[in-house]
């Protein structure tokens, strides 16, 4: 997410940063959910349990008012987390980016 854009700067936060809270969409479920950091990885919270999701569903980002922040790939569903009793799944997230080897982010207008 672009946080700060100066004439030869820009601040952005990387969808792995703890502070990360982006809605999403799950593409072929055509449900939504909120992507955020955690200890073991990238996951999307707030899935409704009865929302059919399958692994390698892919995910892209959500703006809720259709601005050019909408339908950017994020990645795809790696692993559903739920149990009988949930009203919610959670789903982590396989990014095709690899936030550890990470060194340089280009932002381009």
């Amino acid at each position: 997410m672009i946080e700060v854009v100066k004439d030869e700067i820009a601040t952005v936060r990387l969808i792995n940063s703890s502070q990360t809270l982006i809605p999403v969409t799950i593409v072929e479920a055509n449900t939504i959910g909120l992507l955020s950091s955690r200890l073991e990885g990238i996951v999307v919270e707030q899935v409704l349990v009865d929302k059919k999701i399958a692994i390698g569903d892919k995910i892209v980002s959500n703006d809720i008012e259709g601005g050019a922040s909408s339908k950017i790939f994020i990645g795809e569903v790696a692993e559903i987390i739920s149990s009988p009793s949930d009203i919610y799944q959670t789903l982590k997230v396989k990014t095709p980016i690899d936030f550890q080897n990470l060194q340089f982010l280009f932002v381009h207008r």
